[in-house]
């Protein structure tokens, strides 16, 4: 027979063993993390202010009920935008936050305590491989963000016809980065480069640019123009914040940088926007939401 136990969800018994531990009451287990995020071994959690005091016994019980998981941190600060340092606290298991991890036939590794890989964005790394694919072309991208290749990795890995130039300003990210295209074995097809994506310029050298990076400056956007092969053209990916009553800003933002390019360069030929479109990629909370903007530009001296 069937014990009522094994019927509970994990988040069910984590809270009864919260109770009969007594290390809760009813109103403060009610308020025990349902959804965490897990990252090879690391196992990632909210917690509620109240939560808190007693973080390090509610993390010791998500490691227990939790499968596979060795290290257990609790997000404790937001995470710090220009190089996005997540910022977590070991709360239980092990103290190494290393870790390798498959997605998508993609195998990462980094250090999750200090490096940030959003695990809520693989079906916009699905994506962007389709589209890659059904260009028909063998296309160069550019990796404006590249991290440890969270966006562009699979494209190397799985489009065998596209390379790919990453761009990283964290020397730990790099360090990682090169880790991870060794990992997969696409040297051939990824170059890493250490660097400000605002000073390294790239002229007419891309079909593709990714800029998966919330807080994208005018400068950055007119680098990613100038990177475009003009007299072909191509995509900007463009990934922002907005409220659930927003429309994207970026697209709006690139129209007006287009119209200064053009001003001082008329000669070379004019840029227009051709297509735009905008999904959702996740909610980040109830009223605020991921939004990836697909941006075609076309040179009118085609």
């Amino acid at each position: 027979m069937t014990s009522r136990d094994d019927k509970l969800t994990l988040y069910e018994k984590i809270q009864q063993e919260a109770l009969q531990r007594k290390i809760l009451d009813e109103k403060m287990a009610s308020l025990l993390p349902r959804r965490w995020k897990r990252i090879g071994h690391i196992l990632i959690i909210d917690l509620k202010d109240s939560l808190v005091p007693q973080r390090h016994e509610i993390g010791k019980l998500y490691l227990r009920y939790v499968p596979h998981v060795r290290t257990v941190l609790w997000r404790n600060a937001p995470t710090r935008r220009m190089i996005r340092k997540p910022q977590y606290e070991i709360i239980a298991g092990e103290r190494d936050t290393t870790t390798i991890f498959q997605e998508n036939g993609v195998r990462y590794i980094l250090d999750v305590a200090k490096i940030t890989f959003s695990a809520g964005n693989h079906h916009e790394r699905k994506r962007l491989i389709e589209l890659v694919e059904q260009s028909g072309e063998d296309e160069r991208i550019l990796d404006m963000f590249a991290c440890v290749g969270n966006l562009s990795m699979p494209i190397a890995v799985h489009v065998q016809d596209a390379s790919v130039v990453g761009v990283e300003i964290n020397p730990l990210a790099y360090m990682y980065l090169r880790k991870t295209i060794a990992l997969n074995k696409v040297k051939e097809r990824y170059r890493p480069i250490l660097g400000d994506n605002r000073k390294i310029t790239f002229q007419n050298q891309f079909d593709r640019v990714l800029m998966g990076y919330f807080g994208i400056s005018d400068l950055q956007l007119r680098c990613a123009v100038e990177s475009l092969r003009i007299e072909r053209g191509g995509w900007l990916h463009l990934h922002e914040l907005q409220p659930v009553n927003r429309h994207a800003e970026l697209p709006n933002r690139l129209q007006s940088i287009l119209e200064s390019w053009n001003y001082e360069k008329e000669s070379s030929g004019l840029l227009q926007i051709s297509e735009v479109r905008t999904k959702r990629v996740k909610w980040i909370a109830p009223k605020l939401q991921h939004l990836v903007s697909d941006v075609q530009i076309l040179s009118n001296s085609r």
